[in-house]
């Protein structure tokens, strides 16, 4: 599933901080998972600089817009 890869990216880039950003992409995805990356990005700059949350967020989209195209 979508959300898995994403949590996956969430760790590579936040490490043990990633925990707080799958719960807000899991419980966000119902509402969209643009809107669930998007907070998921903001909510990064807690914990990691902004151009490397940036970079988290271009690399989650990424991988939605591969899973679109595949369907």
């Amino acid at each position: 599933m979508v959300v898995e890869e994403l949590k996956e990216v969430a760790r590579k880039y936040l490490g043990f901080n990633s925990e707080k950003i799958e719960k807000i992409l899991e419980s966000s995805a119902d509402e969209g998972i643009e809107e669930a990356i998007n907070r998921a990005e903001i909510y990064s700059y807690f914990f990691i600089d902004k151009e490397s949350a940036s970079k988290m967020g271009k690399e989650m989209r990424e991988i939605v817009r591969a899973y679109k195209i595949g369907n």
